[in-house]
């Protein structure tokens, strides 16, 4: 069973401004942070995000946390986690997301090293690596033949994977 060091878990972390909406109100324009999980998500996964979702209102207040919800192009969704960390809007924002592209390429590597064969591999876009375990399913197709993937992150975000039929 191919194993891959724990670089393909992104706990991706994001220190912003979610700004106040407007003079002397008490509540965020998450608007802001919207766009930057979308863009950090984007750029730490390589996967296209087509939304996310934040309540739009967040009593602004240090110490405060909300969550907002990311949808990728193929539908699969995440859980953000938003802390502010200031009263003025500044924010942080925490998801361990799994680096589907470079898993993709790391078992497709993989399969053509054993088989000779080239391949491709498909895994959801959008994968929360919260504990120690997490599974899921990816597809490779090589040569015709389509099979489901096994793949497993462990406590030390090392990911392991097992083709199947």
């Amino acid at each position: 069973m191919p194993k891959l060091n724990s670089a393909l878990v992104a706990g991706f972390l994001f220190a912003g401004s979610a700004a106040l909406a407007g003079c002397g109100t008490a509540t965020l324009n998450t608007a802001n942070a919207e766009t930057a999980i979308k863009t950090t998500i984007e750029q730490q996964t390589g996967s296209q995000v087509s939304s996310v979702d934040c309540p739009g209102d967040v009593k602004a207040g240090k110490g405060k946390s909300f969550t907002c919800e990311a949808t990728a192009a193929d539908g699969t969704k995440a859980t953000i986690n938003v802390k502010q960390t200031s009263d003025k809007g500044d924010v942080r924002i925490n998801a361990p997301l799994l680096h589907t592209d470079a898993t993709e390429q790391f078992i497709a590597e993989s399969i053509h090293g054993r088989t000779g064969k080239r391949a491709t591999v498909d895994c959801p876009d959008l994968v929360v690596v919260e504990k120690a375990g997490t599974q899921l399913t990816c597809r490779s197709s090589s040569g015709g033949n389509k099979k489901n993937v096994a793949v497993k992150v462990d406590a030390q975000g090392h990911i392991t994977w097992n083709l199947g039929g």
